[in-house]
């Protein structure tokens, strides 16, 4: 049938050929502009994505600190905590437990002491103060922005771990 349209029927205009040929590819430059417009979309949604993360899972200013009196080495950092009389134990992590704990570093107070910690890549803060002192004071954490805070005694000392991520494991390496 198609052979026989083709041999009867007169040939198409080559004007009206060219407008259904318009017609029926998209111009490249609508679609350039669609692929455009979906990939910044997309950029916008993953960059929002991560900035939203990050807010979520980044403790309050005052949980964090850039520089620390002693770094990461968790003898340095035992051994400056007894020379202001702060006479803790700091545990090893334990290979393959369930939470991975690394402390990152120690920064001096007046009165207290900050420990840094990271479990499981969560920040983890513990305070350390004498009995009977209020630790905490000064601190006054946002609760939107803390979701827990334990206490623990050891001896005269006082110690309150502050995280988004449960603190437990961190505050059993201290002792």
């Amino acid at each position: 049938m198609s052979t026989s349209l083709e041999n009867h029927s007169p040939p198409c205009p080559n004007d009206l050929w060219k407008d259904l040929r318009q017609q029926m590819t998209p111009p490249a430059k609508k679609t350039m502009l669609l692929w455009l417009g979906i990939a910044a979309s997309l950029l916008l949604l993953i960059g929002f994505s991560w900035v939203l993360t990050g807010l979520l899972k980044s403790p309050d200013v005052r949980l964090t600190s850039l520089s620390y009196d002693v770094s990461g080495d968790r003898e340095k950092i035992q051994d400056a905590l007894h020379s202001r009389g702060f006479h803790l134990k700091l545990l090893p992590p334990v290979p393959g437990a369930h939470h991975e704990v690394e402390l990152m570093g120690l920064v001096f107070e007046e009165e207290r002491a900050r420990l840094y910690y990271e479990c499981c890549d969560e920040p983890v803060l513990v305070v350390v103060g004498r009995q009977g002192q209020d630790v905490v004071a000064s601190l006054d954490p946002d609760p939107g922005t803390v979701a827990f805070t334990i206490r623990k005694q050891i001896d005269q000392l006082e110690l309150s771990a502050f995280s988004h991520h449960q603190p437990n494991e961190v505050l059993a390496l201290i002792q």
